[in-house]
């Protein structure tokens, strides 16, 4: 019910009108000048008649692209040569976290001194809070095309087209249907080594949007992404489905970081390790106390870092980042500790299967959740608990 009412587009709120001092901190000059037409803008002079640039709120022009959740809304400061001078953020709805990253990250600064004859998709998108960096790089240069060409006379490419979201989406969708279809048929060898290495190849290289904690936080406070951001969409609804009728398929067959430790058990050699079961109750039960501790941390507590939990997703993040460099200005600080945990959990994988899945990973806990009803009807109708769907994952 949650997912189908978020989808709809919400109304457009408000633009929020800045203060003098955000005006200054887009666009330092002495006098602004409000105006309505042909939109609303203030054009920044020097004191005198000449003018030097303009300031406007990205979500007042067009493309209207929207983060996570939805808008964000930017103080764009341009000059009269079509450079932009500061991005400032006015207000937005994306998780706390998100935004944070991305203050901290540089990511306005690479932003800032960029022409809008440049292409700004090449500016890096930051590692944990890619969706939000990445819609904010699209509404500034697609709302600075508009005020370049109608006030500066500047022409500058056209925008980039909208379909290779819709593009990304298709891709996710064959990934998650391999995955499904090996889910369905568990005991054909083909299905499942091709839906691991597509999940490692396309869902966690290609278009780093591995399922986490992050995600799943934001559909526990009703916030879940726009059509505007197809692949994600895709992602949240197909795992809940699929959750809910056959268990944790996307634990098993789908997530990227669960197939390298899958495939790390498998192709290792040497005697790997084994716990009795009621050891390995005890283990499982870890990441409950994970998830639990996490939801009381971001929930009660307000602790909004705490949905960043997993590392997984920067790993993907900079995996993405070395396979398909842009060459515009990383922000690597968290490169050596991603692909140091990656390479630990794949280590300790190769003897003890599925490491993080069973020990830490709240993502799991939480889709096993949703699939205990259906798991209970299996124990009682006595399924082997070996069948997908009953694994530890």
């Amino acid at each position: 019910m949650v997912i189908v009412t978020d989808l709809r587009r919400p109304p457009k709120a408000p633009s929020p009108s800045p203060t003098s001092s955000e005006l200054k901190a887009a666009f330092p000059s002495v006098r602004f000048d409000e105006r309505n037409k042909p939109f609303h803008h203030w054009l920044a002079s020097g004191g005198g008649d000449k003018i030097l640039g303009a300031v406007f709120i990205t979500t007042e022009l067009p493309p209207d692209i929207r983060g996570y959740v939805g808008p964000v809304s930017v103080l764009v400061g341009m000059d009269s040569s079509g450079a932009i001078k500061r991005l400032v953020v006015l207000s937005n709805r994306e998780t706390p976290y998100y935004m944070r990253r991305v203050e901290q990250s540089g990511f306005i600064e690479r932003v800032t001194g960029r022409k809008v004859t440049d292409d700004l998709s090449e500016v890096d998108a930051v590692s944990g809070a890619t969706v939000t960096s990445r819609a904010i790089a699209g509404d500034v240069a697609g709302a600075s095309r508009v005020v370049a060409k109608r006030l500066f006379g500047i022409e500058a490419p056209k925008e980039a087209s909208m379909a290779t979201g819709v593009i990304d989406a298709v891709v996710l969708g064959a990934v998650l249907l391999l995955a499904l279809a090996a889910r369905i048929w568990y005991r054909n060898r083909v299905l499942k080594w091709a839906s691991w290495t597509a999940a490692i190849a396309l869902v966690g290289i290609f278009l780093a949007v591995p399922l986490s904690f992050s995600h799943i936080s934001n559909v526990m406070e009703g916030r879940l992404p726009p059509l505007s951001n197809p692949a994600l969409v895709v992602l949240l609804v197909w795992s809940l489905v699929t959750t809910v009728i056959w268990g944790p398929v996307f634990c098993g067959y789908a997530c990227p970081f669960g197939a390298m430790q899958e495939i790390a058990w498998r192709v290792a050699p040497g005697r790997k390790w084994s716990v009795s079961e009621r050891v390995g109750r005890h283990i499982r039960s870890f990441r409950w106390l994970v998830f639990f501790g996490l939801v009381i941390a971001v929930f009660p507590l307000g602790i909004r870092e705490a949905a960043g939990f997993e590392p997984y997703p920067y790993f993907f993040d900079e995996l993405h980042r070395l396979v398909f460099p842009t060459g515009a200005g990383t922000s690597g600080r968290l490169s050596l500790l991603v692909f140091g945990y990656a390479l630990f959990v794949l280590l300790i994988s190769c003897r003890f299967k599925r490491f993080w899945c069973r020990v830490f990973c709240p993502t799991g806990a939480c889709l096993s959740l949703l699939s205990l009803r259906r798991r209970l009807s299996r124990m009682e109708s006595g399924v082997p608990k070996d069948t997908p769907g009953e694994e530890t994952y």
